[in-house]
């Protein structure tokens, strides 16, 4: 499923109405989570590092044409990010 379908937007919908969907950060999050518990299952309730979880982000959901590069970038990102409290709950 698409992120324009998982909100209801179709071949039929306004072009605003999808860009809408598309510009919503918390759509993209909430969906995107909902896609790698889908696909992680039970692993999301183990403890893991970032960088492990960063790693299989990026290979099994993202799968760019340079996964090594990638992997290095959201690492940096998501360490200053854990640095600064927003990665806890």
């Amino acid at each position: 499923m698409s992120l324009l379908q998982e909100y209801g937007a179709n071949d039929d919908s306004s072009v605003g109405d999808k860009m809408a969907i598309l510009k919503s950060y918390d759509k993209q999050v909430k969906f995107m989570v909902k896609h790698v518990r889908a696909l992680a299952g039970d692993m999301v309730n183990n403890e893991r590092t970032i960088s492990y979880w960063v790693r299989w982000f990026v290979t099994e959901v993202e799968r760019p044409a340079n996964p090594t590069e990638d992997i290095r970038k959201r690492t940096e990102i998501a360490h200053v990010l854990d640095a600064g409290g927003l990665g806890r709950a």
